[in-house]
């Protein structure tokens, strides 16, 4: 998704999120539940718009089994999205 994200980054902020165990750059192999996934997705979210220093509303784009959890996440945080 590198290349899409190259595209859309002149006309909006992208934030690309890994999820645990899909990086080859985390060196400790973690697990976690799908709850717990999608609020530190969330956390996430809300962390870039405090930096911001204003809440807007913002577009998740899933890939894979990231469509599960943008799913999961306008399920349960609806308010962010």
């Amino acid at each position: 998704y590198n290349s899409v994200i190259k595209r859309l980054e002149s006309d909006f902020y992208c934030l690309s999120i890994t999820y645990p165990n899909f990086s080859e750059e985390l060196k400790v192999k973690v697990g976690t539940d799908f709850n717990t996934l999608i609020d530190l997705i969330a956390l996430t979210i809300k962390k870039v718009q405090n930096s911001a220093g204003k809440k807007f509303k913002i577009t998740v784009i899933g890939h894979d089994y990231g469509a599960f959890f943008t799913y999961l996440l306008d399920f349960r945080h609806r308010d962010l999205i």
